[in-house]
């Protein structure tokens, strides 16, 4: 009879650490996985919070979607009115073209200001923002 030699008696054990070690190693991905995913989660939903709160915001990007249908006049004015809870928001909305842009004439400068407190609804003191602006010629 052949007695086990101390090599044999322990065949096994190190595919069983390296299978320990795997699972401890999944279970701290899987820990941190959960709190950065936790953490991704509440800083979009502040950015969310921030953008959709912001009757400004709002208004510049309607604006920059509109520059995107055409050319308006140098100086061109108009009024977006973003709904708010109760009342809505009357923004002022002016193009301007950016003589920064190299002097081509296609850089555009966007800016927003809030006139709700001094705008009389029924008198807006430019027309509202149109649907489209005709192509660039």
């Amino acid at each position: 009879m052949k007695i086990p030699s101390r090599q044999q008696r322990r065949r096994g054990y190190a595919l069983l650490v390296v299978i320990m070690q795997v699972m401890l190693m999944t279970a701290l991905w899987g820990v941190a996985f959960r709190q950065l995913s936790s953490a991704i989660r509440l800083i979009q939903s502040q950015n969310n919070f921030t953008q959709s709160t912001d009757p400004g915001l709002k208004a510049l990007t309607r604006g920059l979607i509109l520059l995107e249908t055409g050319s308006p006049p140098d100086g061109y004015t108009c009024i977006v009115a973003i709904p708010g809870q109760n009342t809505p928001f009357y923004i002022q909305v002016k193009y301007s073209l950016d003589p920064s842009a190299g002097g081509q004439g296609t850089g555009w400068k966007v800016e927003v200001d809030d006139v709700t407190s001094s705008t009389d609804p029924k008198n807006l003191p430019y027309p509202a923002m149109p649907y489209t602006f005709p192509p660039p010629s």
